[in-house]
């Protein structure tokens, strides 16, 4: 395994463009531009060395590799953001942490 670190935002617009395998679309929905959208995931297939999408098809599609990705990153999406939520809510005391303890008796 490479030493490649996929950021949350990179996720983001892989899953986006993995929706539909459209990077138009997908810069439209983000905000962003195409090229900026195309940059993103060729920085992601080039970090992990590993091609995404099958590119040479007409729409393009996920590989298998790219369909693994697309399968879990909403989990991990949802996960990171629940993380960095609960961390917000704890540092601001809205979610101290709470230990219970039981005995018989």
């Amino acid at each position: 395994m490479r030493n490649f670190s996929l950021e949350l935002n990179q996720l983001k617009v892989f899953m986006e463009v993995a929706k539909d395998c459209n990077m138009t679309r997908a810069a439209q929905k983000l905000g962003l531009t195409q090229p900026a959208i195309s940059t993103v995931i060729k920085k992601i297939e080039n970090g992990l060395g590993i091609k995404l999408f099958d590119r040479a098809s007409r729409p393009m599609r996920l590989t298998a590799a790219g369909h693994v990705l697309f399968k879990r990153g909403n989990g991990a999406i949802e996960l990171i953001e629940t993380i960095l939520a609960d961390m917000y809510r704890t540092a601001n005391g809205k979610n101290p942490d709470i230990r219970l303890g039981c005995s018989e008796a």
